[in-house]
């Protein structure tokens, strides 16, 4: 494995070594800082091994945490690509019901002005029918808002 990604990330690689090497205190592996001849020799010491031997357990374990490392990063991969997927499907169905609320307004705007039209045209009718009434009812609420304005002053 290579070293400088052990050294780069070695507050994630650390769980795995205190995982493996329990035996070594914790302040000593903080002070590893990712360094593989640190580690060798902390190995050493604390399993009461030869050079070679804690060299080969810690070639050993740098496979295993490559192993490990690329299983996280395939998983993490996998969690954002489903996190990603969801998300797109749930953006596609609030874009379906914004779609079909505007629809829906459209249709009710539409349908408020056929009415409106309605009206204005029965009212021209009304008063096309019945001029006479419609004048004698423009009067009438001309007086009623005329008596109901000077009564406040």
């Amino acid at each position: 494995m290579d070293w400088d990604t052990i050294e780069l990330n070695w507050e994630r690689y650390r769980k795995l070594a205190q995982d493996k090497w329990h035996k070594i205190p914790d302040v000593v592996l903080e002070d590893i800082a990712g360094k593989r001849e640190r580690l060798v020799a902390a190995v050493e010491r604390a399993y009461d091994l030869s050079l070679e031997q804690a060299e080969r357990d810690v070639n050993r374990w740098s496979e295993e945490a490559r192993r490990v490392g690329d299983a996280l990063a395939e998983r993490f991969a996998r969690s954002r690509s489903q996190a990603a997927a969801e998300f797109r499907s749930a953006a596609g169905a609030t874009s379906a019901r914004v779609a079909e609320g505007r629809r829906r307004l459209a249709d009710l705007r539409d349908q408020a002005g056929a009415r409106g039209e309605l009206a204005i045209d029965r009212t021209r009718e009304q008063v096309r029918a019945h001029p006479a009434a419609t004048i004698a009812l423009a009067v009438g609420i001309g007086m009623l808002l005329g008596q109901l304005l000077t009564r406040r002053k």
